[in-house]
């Protein structure tokens, strides 16, 4: 767990700091409509720690709930075929808002290859 130091020198909390120790490897999965992602263990939130990832279109991403379809974390519009790496949450992640398995999708008609990594709790 790490520290914040402040200005004045003095110690703040203990911030959490997140390691992505799982990973989901997305080999061009058509994200066109909403396709799953990652599959949480029955029980299990996920807390999407890192992205990186090319899409194959123009477009922005979107990451959500399957059963829900809430939206936890959207990028900004994207370039088609250009590698992309985020970290979330300066380290601490965007937890989802419930137990379920994660789907990614566009605003255009595109897939997307790379990588996430992603912790369960």
């Amino acid at each position: 767990m790490n520290s914040r130091i402040s200005l004045s020198g003095t110690e703040n909390s203990p911030v959490p700091i997140y390691a992505g120790d799982q990973s989901a490897d997305l080999a061009a999965i058509d994200i066109s409509s909403a396709a799953t992602v990652i599959t949480a263990t029955s029980g299990k939130t996920v807390r999407l720690v890192a992205v990186e990832f090319s899409v194959s279109a123009a477009s922005a991403v979107v990451f959500q709930t399957a059963t829900l379809n809430t939206v936890f974390y959207r990028t900004p519009s994207l370039a088609a075929n250009t590698p992309y790496t985020m970290i979330l949450g300066n380290g601490h992640g965007k937890l989802a808002p419930a137990a379920d398995d994660i789907e990614a999708l566009s605003s255009a008609a595109a897939s997307i290859t790379g990588t996430l990594w992603y912790t369960e709790q």
